[in-house]
C-alpha cells in the first residue's frame, strides 16, 4: 500500500496547461464548464495520517477568465 501512495504522489495526472471539464456544478459555473489548469496546490499534512494531502487546482474558465479552485475528483481532463 505504500508503494500505491508513493507512485501517486511522484505521478499527478493533473498539472497545470490541461484542458479540463468542471464535472461538479457550483454557483456560476455548471457542470461540463471547460476550463485550463492555470496552478495546482497541495496541502500539507492535516494531522490524520502522514501523505495524506489534498491537490487543489486553479482553473480558469474559457470564455470569461474567471478562476476558480478545485479538487481532482472534480476535473476530468479533455483528451
Amino acid at each position: 500500500m505504500n508503494d500505491k501512495i508513493k507512485r501517486l504522489e511522484c505521478e499527478p495526472s493533473l498539472h497545470a496547461g490541461l484542458l479540463v471539464h468542471i464535472t461538479r456544478a457550483s454557483i456560476g459555473v455548471p457542470s461540463g464548464t471547460m476550463g485550463l489548469i492555470i496552478k495546482a496546490s497541495r496541502t500539507g499534512y492535516n494531522g490524520r495520517a502522514p501523505g495524506n494531502h489534498i491537490d487543489i487546482y486553479d482553473v480558469q474558465i474559457l470564455g470569461s477568465g474567471r478562476t476558480v479552485r478545485r479538487m481532482s475528483r472534480d476535473l476530468e481532463v479533455i483528451q
